[in-house]
């Protein structure tokens, strides 16, 4: 600094922009702090934009009314916009037909679209027509779409706006918890002029009480199957999903890079039989270009444990760098039980991987199910272990 006629000048050079960016960022949660920022100067102006309305958050009609307004006004703030949130707890659902209308024309550059708790049904009166599908198609930057809790009137509505949406663009699909009144699916023609417009598609979720089996059939049958390099599928329940899983996983082979698998059978008497199905049914073999592999184990109990080794021991994957386990660790739960070990076993043997990441989502804390882990095994694996905590209270699924 140097005063010149009585005023101080700054003769430092200024920083570069993308120092700045990278010093912003780290306030990417402090909107308080980045509204300040904002008005600093020119140079952070951008930045500190791009943090506060990179995601934007609909619960109800007013909120859909306020962005719509607030864009209007201010339309150079809408190519922040990355992720759009749509949630509805309570609230009716007769607005949600006008998002597409008044809010995703507007958002040039929205690249997620998430919809929580949504249903496109006769009951809920809000149904999908021609103009909704047509905004849709608008968004040529939307690249993932989730549906978590959502309901639709046909299998074809969740099929004509995953495909809609995707246009050869879209790269993630996330489904969790949601369904179909009529899974009447598309004809074949139909199916074939849809169906190309996924071939974008390189990660796949299908998560609770989505019709494992139904949607592992769907998506053997679109382009993107073979070139998927991420497929994520929990709770597989029973035998004929477990058949349409390793289906599907046979048909993806080599091009798959990343794996998450959750296998919980429903009824206690057939648990037994589930779980001697398993090496017949779920096959990992052709997995061999595999680099990251997620597992979820909800219960440790021998019982509930006896399925991972079983597939676990028949995989081939050279390229295996990462390994990671959703663990739900009780707190004086001691592992030595004959599945435990098995899969201790395996874990040990693994030459060439360079992190293996267990998550306690358990009530315990997660040095004590540190403790236990180690104590049934791992304490050998030395810097590759690592431990994550995401309790139940302290951060959702």
């Amino acid at each position: 600094m140097q005063r010149q006629r009585g005023v101080l000048v700054n003769l430092s050079p200024p920083l570069p922009q993308e120092l700045i960016g990278e010093i912003i960022d780290c306030l990417h949660d402090d909107h308080a702090s980045l509204r300040v920022c904002a008005l600093v100067a020119r140079a952070w102006a951008y930045c500190a934009q791009s943090n506060l309305f990179r995601t934007r958050l609909l619960t109800n009609s007013e909120d859909l009314k306020r962005s719509e307004e607030w864009f209007n006004r201010n339309p150079h703030l809408a190519v922040h916009v990355r992720t759009l949130r749509i949630n509805l707890a309570h609230e009716h659902y007769e607005w949600i037909g006008s998002v597409p209308r008044c809010l995703l024309t507007r958002l040039p550059l929205l690249q997620a679209l998430h919809f929580e708790r949504v249903e496109w049904t006769t009951k809920a009166k809000n149904t999908m027509d021609i103009s909704f599908f047509a905004s849709l198609a608008e968004c040529k930057a939307l690249r993932e779409l989730s549906l978590d809790k959502c309901k639709f009137a046909t299998f074809r509505d969740l099929e004509r706006m995953v495909c809609v949406c995707g246009d050869g663009r879209l790269k993630k699909l996330s489904l969790d918890l949601v369904t179909w009144q009529d899974k009447q699916s598309t004809n074949l023609l139909e199916q074939q002029q849809l169906t190309k417009q996924l071939s974008g598609l390189t990660h796949v979720n299908i998560g609770r009480n989505c019709s494992i089996e139904f949607m592992c059939n769907w998506l053997r049958q679109t382009p993107a199957c073979p070139t998927l390099h991420s497929v994520e599928i929990i709770d597989i329940t029973q035998k004929n999903e477990l058949k349409a899983v390793s289906e599907l996983l046979r048909t993806v082979g080599h091009s798959l890079e990343h794996l998450k698998l959750s296998c919980l059978p429903t009824l206690v008497e057939t648990a037994e039989a589930f779980i001697q199905s398993i090496p017949q049914h779920l096959d990992l073999t052709p997995l061999t270009g595999l680099r990251s592999l997620h597992i979820v184990l909800t219960d440790l109990e021998d019982d509930f444990l006896r399925w991972v080794p079983l597939v676990l021991d028949k995989m081939r994957a050279p390229l295996l760098k990462r390994l990671k386990f959703d663990v739900w660790v009780k707190r004086s739960h001691r592992l030595d039980g004959k599945a435990w070990k098995a899969l201790v076993k395996w874990i040990t043997g693994l030459k060439g991987v360079r992190e293996i990441l267990f998550v306690q989502r358990g009530f315990a804390r997660v040095e004590e199910a540190k403790f236990w882990l180690e104590t049934g095994g791992l304490a050998g694996l030395g810097e590759v272990l690592r431990y994550e905590e995401r309790r139940i209270g302290l951060e959702g699924r």
